[in-house]
C-alpha cells in the first residue's frame, strides 16, 4: 500500500514460479496482483481469474481474501464500463465488512462506490458513501488519502449546490493537505481543490488556497493547470498584465487542449482592453487549436477501436480456427469505422472552418462598432416575461420530469416537450434561440439544451437526467459553454445570470 510500485515490480517477476505454487497460493497472488496494478493506475482487462479467486474463497469460506477478490472484482467491472456490475461487486464486499479489520480497505470500497453513484446520478447516495469512506480513512490515520477524501465530500456537496458545506469541506482539505510532506503531492491535492472554488465562481477561495506555492512545487504535467490557474485569479483582480503572462505560460508548456483554453482566456482579455490586433490574432490561433482538436478527438476513437480490437484478437489466438471469420468481420468493421470517420472528421474540419470565417467577421465589427459607442438602443420586451415563463404549463412539465433522479417521461414525449420549450422561450424571451445563436455560433443542440434548461431554473442533477450524463458533465458543459461564448465578467456576473438575462 505505501510502494505500489515496488510492489507489482516484484510481482510480476515472481510470475512465471507461481505457476508451480499450491492452489491457495496462486489465488492469493492474483489479488494481490490486481490490488498493486489498481494502485498503479492499470487498466483491467479480463475478470476470468479473479472470478476463479471468488469461487475459491467461497468454497473455502475465507471471507477476509473473498472481500477482498469482490473489490477486485468490483474494480475490474469499473474499468470496463459497467457501473451495475461494479456496484454490485463492492456491495458484495461490504456484505462481508465485519470479517475485515483494515479501514483503510473500508474506506476504499465506500469511495469506489460512490464515484460510481455519482456516474448513475445518485448524488445523495454519492454524498453519504463519500462521508463514509472519509470516516474510515480518518480511523485508518491514512493521512496520504484523507485531502483526497475531504475533496470528495466538497465536490458532492457542490453538486448538491450546499455551498456552505462545500466551502467547509475545502476548507478541511487544505488543512490536511497542509499535512502531507511531499510538497508535490501537497500541491497537486490544492490545485484541485482550487478547481472547485473555480466552478463555483469563487476566484477569491482559488486564491487563497493557492497562496504561497510556488510553479516548481507542481510536476510537469500539473504546471499547465497551475499556470491557468494563477491567470484567472490576475484576471480576477484586473491585473491585465500578470495574467496574460501565466496564460501564456500556460499555452507554451500544455498539450493542446490547455493551449485551447490559454488562448481563450486571452481572447477575452485583448477584447476587455480593445487591444484589437491581439485580440484577432489570438482568436485565429485559438480557433486553428480548436479544430486540431477536434480532429484529434475523433483520431482517438479510432485508436480506441484498434486497441480493442488487437486485445481481442490476442485473447482469441489459442482457439478454434471456426472463430477466423469472426475476426475478419471485426476487421472489416474497424476498417469501415476508420473511413467513417475519418470522412465525418474532414468534414467536421471544413465545415467548422467556414463557421470560425463567420464568427471572425462577425466579431471584427463588433469591435468596431464597440469602439465607436459603449450605449445603444435595447429591444423591447414584454411586460413581466419571467412571471409569464414560471406560469406556463411547459415550465412546470420539466420541473416534474425528474422524480428521484430518473426522468419520468419516455423519449418521444421528451422530443415533443423539448420544441415546446424551444417555442416558448423563443416567444417569451424575443427569439432567445436566434440570439444564443448570434453569440455563439458554434452551439450544438445538447449546450443549447443546457442554456434552455438554466432559463428553466433547473438543479444541475435535473439538468443530468433530462441530457442521460452526470452532474460533473454538466459542470464542464458550462465551462465549454463560457468559453464558447467568449463569457468572462471580473465583475462577478456569472454564466447563470448571462443566460437569465439574455
Amino acid at each position: 500500500m505505501a510502494n505500489p510500485d515496488s510492489a507489482l515490480n516484484i510481482l510480476n517477476h515472481l510470475n512465471k514460479q507461481i505457476k508451480s505454487e499450491p492452489e491457495s497460493t496462486r489465488m492469493y497472488y492474483e489479488v494481490l496482483l490486481c490490488r498493486a496494478q489498481d494502485l498503479c493506475y492499470f487498466t483491467h482487462k479480463s475478470d476470468e481469474t479473479m472470478k476463479k479467486a471468488v469461487e475459491y474463497y467461497k468454497d473455502k469460506k475465507e471471507y477476509d481474501k473473498l472481500l477482498q477478490a469482490y473489490y477486485c472484482l468490483g474494480c475490474i467491472y469499473r474499468d470496463f464500463g459497467d457501473a451495475p456490475e461494479a456496484i454490485k461487486s463492492f456491495q458484495k464486499a461490504l456484505d462481508l465488512i465485519k470479517y475485515c479489520n483494515d479501514n483503510a480497505m473500508k474506506a476504499r470500497i465506500y469511495s469506489q462506490i460512490g464515484h460510481l453513484q455519482q456516474i448513475t446520478f445518485s448524488g445523495k447516495d454519492a454524498l453519504n458513501s463519500f462521508i463514509l469512506a472519509l470516516k474510515y480513512f480518518e480511523l485508518a490515520n491514512d493521512s496520504l488519502t484523507i485531502p483526497s477524501a475531504e475533496r470528495d465530500v466538497a465536490l458532492s456537496y457542490k453538486e448538491l449546490r450546499q455551498i456552505n458545506k462545500t466551502k467547509k469541506y475545502c476548507e478541511m482539505a487544505c488543512l490536511s493537505a497542509n499535512k502531507i510532506k511531499d510538497k508535490k503531492r501537497n500541491a497537486d491535492m490544492k490545485l484541485g481543490i482550487s478547481q472547485i472554488y473555480f466552478c463555483m465562481d469563487d476566484y477569491k477561495g482559488a486564491a487563497k488556497v493557492l497562496q504561497g506555492l510556488k510553479e516548481n512545487s507542481f510536476s510537469k504535467q500539473d504546471k499547465p493547470a497551475y499556470y491557468l490557474s494563477m491567470g484567472l485569479i490576475y484576471d480576477d483582480k484586473d491585473m491585465e498584465d500578470s495574467a496574460i503572462y501565466f496564460f501564456k505560460r500556460a499555452a507554451e508548456i500544455g498539450n493542446s487542449f490547455n493551449k485551447e483554453e490559454a488562448y481563450t482566456y486571452l481572447c477575452q482579455i485583448y477584447k476587455g482592453i480593445n487591444d484589437t490586433g491581439n485580440y484577432i490574432k489570438y482568436m485565429e490561433i485559438c480557433n486553428e487549436i480548436s479544430t486540431e482538436n477536434l480532429v484529434k478527438s475523433h483520431d482517438k476513437e479510432v485508436a480506441k477501436l484498434q486497441h480493442l480490437y488487437n486485445y481481442q484478437r490476442t485473447e482469441n489466438a489459442n482457439k478454434q480456427l471456426d472463430l477466423e471469420n469472426a475476426r475478419n468481420r471485426i476487421i472489416i468493421f474497424l476498417l469501415v469505422a476508420i473511413v467513417i470517420v475519418s470522412v465525418v472528421a474532414i468534414l467536421l474540419y471544413r465545415q467548422r472552418g467556414k463557421l470560425i470565417l463567420q464568427q471572425k467577421n462577425r466579431l471584427i465589427e463588433e469591435l468596431k462598432k464597440q469602439q465607436e459607442t459603449n450605449t445603444g438602443d435595447k429591444a423591447k420586451v414584454e411586460e413581466n416575461p419571467w412571471e409569464r415563463f414560471r406560469k406556463s404549463d411547459i415550465y412546470g412539465t420539466f420541473h416534474r420530469a425528474v422524480v428521484n433522479g430518473e426522468l419520468i417521461y419516455k423519449s418521444e414525449q421528451m422530443n415533443g416537450y423539448w420544441e415546446a420549450l424551444k417555442a416558448a422561450t423563443d416567444e417569451i424571451f424575443n427569439n432567445f434561440s436566434m440570439k444564443l445563436t448570434a453569440i455563439c455560433p458554434s452551439i450544438n443542440e445538447k449546450e443549447r439544451k443546457l442554456c434552455m434548461m438554466e432559463k428553466l431554473e433547473l438543479p444541475f442533477t435535473t439538468m443530468a437526467a433530462l441530457l442521460y450524463t452526470s452532474p460533473s458533465n454538466i459542470t464542464n458543459m458550462r465551462n465549454r459553454l463560457c468559453r464558447k461564448c467568449h463569457y468572462h465578467d471580473p465583475n462577478g456576473k456569472t454564466f447563470d445570470d448571462f443566460i437569465h438575462d439574455l
